[in-house]
Order: structure tokens, then sequence, then C-alpha cells
């Protein structure tokens, strides 16, 4: 999962703020206890990170919902072109090419909810790609 919630009892409203800014979470909702004390519900973004060997075929990226995006870099040192697209994509050799990476290139952050949406095809078996998700 790429997303974890905190409760937060606040003493003023103005520690919401500074945790807000401090932390880059999201507000999902406040509440107000019998005591009289706030509650946040905050949402934060966690980062996903993953390599992963890519095939002539289409490959798909890990399960990861619950994403916002995705950026995929093909390694440096791949002998050829890795293609980056859905479930169809294909290689030089195929008709659905997708988004060719050369060795080093980098796409995105491209919106995605789960990087399993994602597949890959090489040119050359076992290049990788890595790819960064929150």
């Amino acid at each position: 999962m790429a997303t974890k919630y905190q409760l937060l009892t606040l003493a003023k409203i103005s520690e919401l703020d500074e945790t807000l800014e401090a932390t880059n979470a999201v507000l999902v909702d406040v509440f107000l206890q019998d005591s009289g004390k706030l509650t946040a519900l905050l949402k934060h973004a966690i980062p996903i990170t993953g390599e992963l060997n890519v095939n002539a075929a289409a490959t798909a990226l890990p399960n990861n919902p619950g994403l916002s995006s995705v950026t995929i870099q093909a390694l440096s040192g791949n002998a050829g072109a890795v293609y980056i697209g859905d479930s169809t994509v294909t290689n030089a050799a195929g008709a659905n090419t997708g988004l060719k990476l050369a060795a080093g290139d980098t796409y995105g952050p491209v919106s995605v909810g789960n990087t399993s949406k994602i597949s890959v095809a090489a040119d050359q078996a076992n290049d990788d790609i890595v790819f960064f998700a929150v």
C-alpha cells in the first residue's frame, strides 16, 4: 500500500498547519472530541521503489494500489531499449512498441493508481528498469 493514515490529537489548530507543512501530509478530516480537543486524520504518501528484470514479452510492474504517480528509468547498463505501455506493449519486433526508453532514459512522473497497470518489454532479455512511485 502506498499510503499511511495517522490520527493526530491537537491542543491548537496551529499544530495542524505545522504538521501538514513539515510532513507533506494531506488532511482527510478533523473531529472535535468531547474533551474539546481536535483530532485530525492525515494521509501520508509512502514512496515505493523497485527494480524489474524485463523480458521480450510484456511484463507488468508489481501490484501497488493506492498510488498517484510513478517514474520509470531504464538502467544505464542496459544492452537495448525498453518499451513502456499497457499489457499489450511489445519490443521493437512487435506492433505495439509503446514509449521507447534507451539505456539511462527516464519517463515520468505519470499519473497512475496502480503500478501493475504499466507493462514493459525489452529488445534484450534481462535488461532492467527501476521505478519510484507515490
